[in-house]
């Protein structure tokens, strides 16, 4: 992804007043084959909007008093081996 298509992308999202929202990282996305020679640094493919579950100190998913899965809206980097269909 280049400067410019993030830009597009997270202008887009502020225009329509998500502007607010944390930047989360897709880890499990982000593979190359170089990583085995030392590779650290890899590509960004994508930056998405997505709800997603918040996890508790314990590991399991957050809930509130009356029993609700706590969730959250944020802005998600992607890798290059990021499927849409697969991802979560």
């Amino acid at each position: 992804m280049t400067v410019k298509k993030l830009h597009r992308i997270l202008g887009d999202m502020i225009a329509k007043g998500q502007g607010r929202r944390p930047v989360w990282v897709h880890k499990e996305t982000f593979e190359s084959p170089l990583e085995g020679d030392g590779a650290v640094i890899l590509p960004a493919f994508d930056c998405i909007r997505k709800t997603v579950g918040i996890i508790d100190d314990d590991g399991d998913l957050k809930t509130r008093k009356d029993g609700q899965e706590c969730r959250r809206s944020v802005v998600v980097m992607v890798g290059t081996s990021y499927d849409a269909e697969t991802a979560w």
